[in-house]
């Protein structure tokens, strides 16, 4: 099936991006808003035009685009199945995973400031053109590419090396 080239362009995130892109029928959106409240969902556009929406058994959609029964848990199911709460420092806390955010507000919420600072509408001089940041007790792979530009508090910040 192929899609607007409006649809292919984006990633879809929220049930109604699954809707419109034929994806998801309409009657199923409420079902998929549950699941999106629990889990970050996001298929880019052109994953998404890779799917046949006819059939049923797609395999890509199957793969990636959020299912209520992803909700649904077994009895034979475990909370924990690899084990990780007995490692974890603190409740909710995962210490093996330090450059991974396992919160959805936090993730949002970070995004939202990112997203306000490349369009201009937040800006803080002492971090001038830094485009990253992260707070001294996690150690981001993503770091060895950047040129630290300021330390604010926690926070380190940097700018892509090859941007300067």
């Amino acid at each position: 099936m192929t899609r607007p080239a409006e649809t292919r362009s984006r990633t879809l995130t929220q049930p109604h991006d699954f809707v419109a892109a034929g994806l998801v029928a309409p009657a199923e959106a409420e079902a998929l808003a549950r699941v999106s409240a629990r889990y970050s969902a996001a298929v880019t556009g052109h994953l998404a035009a890779l799917v046949d929406a006819t059939d049923p058994a797609d395999p890509i959609a199957r793969q990636f685009v959020p299912d209520p029964r992803e909700l649904e848990t077994t009895p034979q199911e475990r909370a924990d199945p690899i084990g990780d709460d007995a490692h974890a420092p603190s409740e909710g806390l995962v210490h093996r995973y330090p450059d991974r955010v396992r919160d959805k507000s936090s993730w949002e919420k970070a995004m939202t400031f990112a997203r306000d600072v490349m369009q201009g509408k937040a800006f803080l001089n002492t971090v001038n053109d830094s485009t990253h940041y992260h707070a001294d007790y996690v150690h981001p792979r993503w770091v060895r590419g950047m040129v630290k530009r300021d330390k604010i508090g926690r926070h380190i910040f940097y700018q892509v090396r090859k941007w300067i």
